[in-house]
């Protein structure tokens, strides 16, 4: 006899940065009627409150996984399990899963594997900092150009990063994510290769956490400042000649 469980698509949940109240209304009562959680990140921890009573939430261990295809079929092992049972499960994803989140990834899988899905949108790092402090980004005229850049593969994406140069020198900004680590040597490949060091850059730091906090400061500066006050991730930098902050 055919199973006849009733499978409910598994939703791909984009939390933003942490705050609750920066989800978006889908997103919310995703989590809130899920019957399964399943997540990774310590910065989707704040979601879990949400969960209905009763609700199973499963935290994956990856660390035993080195390659990283193999950690997303570890993921979608859980998922599937879980699918399988009828249940409506959410897989939570930091910022937004298509952007730097490795979604694309786990979504390709999941469909390979004839799981139904939807994804739900987050509010990315860089659109979260610009609006809990005032970051212009862009600025019909002067900057119209945006530009994500996922740092924490630098040194192996270099070209890229010199790729961008000129972009900064005609006005876009360019957003740098999971950069701590490699600060210093992406200002002086920036400098090497002709960018201004008085070039403007706002740091946005903790961005929907209690401790949030933003500075301003050129990017001859910017190692400095870093060493100054210790900044861990998440920390997003933006990087641009129109780049200014209205609020603190």
């Amino acid at each position: 006899m055919k199973d006849q469980t009733k499978l409910f698509p598994v939703l791909i949940v984009g939390t933003g940065s942490g705050n609750c109240e920066t989800l978006t209304v889908k997103a919310y009562k995703a989590i809130q009627e899920a019957d399964v959680v399943v997540y990774d990140s310590f910065q989707t921890e704040n979601m879990l409150p949400l969960c209905k009573e009763g609700a199973e939430i499963e935290k994956l261990d990856k660390s035993p996984v080195i390659d990283e295809y193999a950690v997303r079929e570890q993921v979608v092992d859980v998922i599937e399990k879980h699918y399988r049972r009828g249940k409506r499960v959410v897989r939570l994803k930091v910022g937004d899963a298509f952007i730097f989140g490795r979604g694309a990834t786990e979504t390709e899988i999941i469909k390979k594997r004839g799981i139904s899905m939807e994804i739900v949108p987050g509010i990315t790092a860089a659109v979260a900092a610009s609006a809990a402090f005032g970051i212009a980004q862009t600025e019909k005229g002067e900057s119209d150009a945006l530009i994500y850049f996922m740092a924490a593969n630098f040194p192996q994406n270099r070209p890229m990063l010199h790729a961008l140069v000129p972009a900064i020198e005609s006005g876009a900004t360019v957003a740098l994510y999971m950069a701590c680590k490699h600060i210093d040597h992406i200002v002086a490949e920036l400098q090497q290769r002709g960018v201004k060091s008085d070039l403007p850059v706002a740091v946005a730091s903790q961005v929907g956490l209690p401790k949030q906090h933003s500075y301003m400061c050129t990017l001859k500066s910017l190692p400095e400042l870093m060493k100054k006050y210790q900044l861990e991730e998440p920390v997003t930098f933006f990087v641009g000649q129109h780049v200014r902050m209205y609020k603190s």
